[in-house]
């Protein structure tokens, strides 16, 4: 009934009346309900008119923005973000708001001075801090100090609360343990494709898992998630304070962060010290900075013994084959026929989110094109749909030389068409320091090798950790120089190439990483070595 009414406010406001005549008052009203019925299309439409009504209005602009980039109007995102900083120049929120646009279009060194200009103005604004954090892993040349500075930053800003109230968990080191995971991710994310497997092997007679989950909405996976988790908890009305007395009072033993400084993290839930153990896995590679959070679950691959301990505030626990266990989508097709075969060249594919991909991969990959006769790259990014876009990227490698009708932009893809995407490439490129994961599986699966090249810090290394327990570690570089001559190994050699495409699916079935039994009983050691230690204070 509301929403029916809403609906006829919105084509009343349409109508040819003067802006004084629209109520500002309802249409913000009608514009919250609509956000919490999910209906992001009356969200936009009441608010834009509300903005017209109110034009001097920095927080409606500052919205307006947020509303069209989730409904992939890039250029209506630009104005609006464009306006709300020429309203209010002193707020930091309309400079975030186009920091995050920035970013996802891969223009880095933009991103970096307005996330840095938020924080300036609003030195209390985590979500700002938050991002820079992500954005300095992604860019070419940071040094790891430098990267591990601003996570200490963070913390002493946000998250020093001092060592918390003691716990009163009984310390028997060898009782059953309940272990409680917190994510915003426990839904249509690529999280899933590695929580889901290890929740079903979990041992539930030694280890009790509850999840607490920090997102608003549920679908399929969240539901498939809860029949795996017998205690669920939705955390994300509560304050960081609330949450962590729910976590204490459930009595967990052992609390994993699966989000690190990713969207929709609870990095304040654990600087309060919930739980007496408490450590980061899987959603993110990097340090938190948190001196609360004690341990940061991995493997020898992602941070050899002696490479990475200097990077983070954290203890590494390495697991002893690999620290994850990852489900391949059972409704993706078969690998087809290496389409070079029929081409007569290489088709290079780029399925990695835009901001991973910096000007010096955009550089090198230029050079791999230049080198490579006839070759052709097929890059899927954010806006790819958007001619300005496509015609950025690919006037980016025509200036180095490139013949841009050799560059093939697209957007977003849902997941069949994503997946059929595979079929059109022989070799998919990884960027890097911030290298791909999910997608790299997903290429993987499709019998598509990836080329990566392997850093010193674990964001940097997860390529190299995907590939050598796949059995294709010649696929992994140690220089740009490496990276180029693998290319042009594989241009070199189609046949062995061909034969590749077809063996790799079954190379992945008997990969460590698609054990999720043994992953699982992997990291429960993990879990009660962490617990016994402990249980010695």
């Amino acid at each position: 009934m509301l929403k029916a009414l809403i609906r006829q406010l919105l084509s009343e406001s349409r109508t040819p009346r003067t802006t004084a005549e629209a109520d500002p008052d309802a249409l913000l009203a009608g514009y919250r309900h609509a956000l919490e019925v999910m209906d992001n299309d009356l969200a936009l439409g009441l608010l834009e008119r509300a903005a017209e009504a109110r034009p001097g209005d920095f927080a409606l602009q500052t919205n307006l923005s947020a509303l069209k980039k989730a409904a992939g109007d890039l250029h209506g995102a630009l104005r609006c973000a464009a306006a709300a900083i020429a309203l209010a120049p002193e707020r930091a929120e309309p400079r975030y708001n186009l920091g995050l646009l920035k970013h996802e279009l891969g223009e880095h060194a933009e991103a970096e001075k307005l996330f840095r200009q938020a924080i300036g103005l609003a030195p209390a604004f985590e979500p700002a801090h938050d991002s820079l954090i992500c954005l300095l892993d992604q860019m070419h040349g940071v040094d790891a100090q430098a990267m591990l500075a601003q996570r200490r930053q963070w913390a002493d800003r946000y998250a020093n609360l001092g060592s918390g109230a003691a716990h009163s968990n009984n310390n028997d080191a060898e009782r059953v343990l309940k272990i409680g995971y917190v994510s915003a991710d426990f839904r249509g994310h690529s999280s899933a494709y590695f929580l889901e497997p290890l929740f079903a092997q979990h041992d539930a007679s030694r280890y009790r898992v509850h999840c607490y989950y920090n997102w608003p909405h549920e679908d399929a996976v969240t539901q498939r998630l809860k029949r795996l988790a017998p205690f669920w908890r939705d955390i994300h009305a509560l304050d960081d304070e609330r949450a962590a007395a729910a976590i204490r009072a459930d009595g967990i033993d052992v609390l994993v962060d699966l989000s690190g400084h990713t969207v929709g993290h609870r990095l304040g839930v654990f600087a309060r010290r919930p739980a007496p153990v408490q450590a980061t896995y899987l959603g993110y590679l990097g340090s938190t900075g948190l001196p609360a959070v004690r341990y940061r679950i991995s493997d020898a691959r992602l941070d050899p013994p002696g490479l990475t301990e200097s990077t983070q505030t954290e203890t590494i626990v390495r697991m002893p084959r690999c620290c994850i266990c990852f489900a391949p989508e059972r409704g993706a097709p078969p690998p087809n026929r290496l389409p070079a075969l029929e081409n007569g060249a290489l088709t290079f594919g780029s399925f990695n989110a835009r901001t991973k991909v910096n000007e010096a991969v955009l550089d090198l990959w230029a050079r791999l094109l230049a080198e490579i006769p006839g070759s052709r790259l097929i890059m899927v990014v954010d806006y790819g749909g958007d001619e300005t876009v496509a015609k950025s990227l690919r006037d980016r490698f025509a200036r180095a030389g490139v013949d841009p009708q050799r560059i093939d932009v697209r957007g977003r893809q849902r997941l069949a068409a994503f997946f059929s995407l595979f079929h059109e490439i022989d070799v998919a490129l990884d960027p890097f320091p911030y290298n791909g994961g999910t997608t790299t599986y997903h290429s993987l699966w499709m019998g598509v090798p990836v080329i990566t090249l392997a850093g010193r810090w674990a964001l940097a290394r997860c390529g190299l950790m995907i590939l050598e327990n796949a059995g294709i570690p010649e696929f992994v570089a140690r220089s740009e120089a490496q990276y180029l001559g693998i290319a042009q190994r594989c241009a070199a050699d189609l046949p062995r190439l061909a034969a590749l495409r077809g063996e790799l699916r079954s190379r992945f079935l008997a990969a460590p990483f698609a054990d999720a039994a043994g992953a699982a009983r992997a990291l429960e050691a993990a879990y009660r070595s962490m617990w016994q230690e402990w249980c010695k204070r």
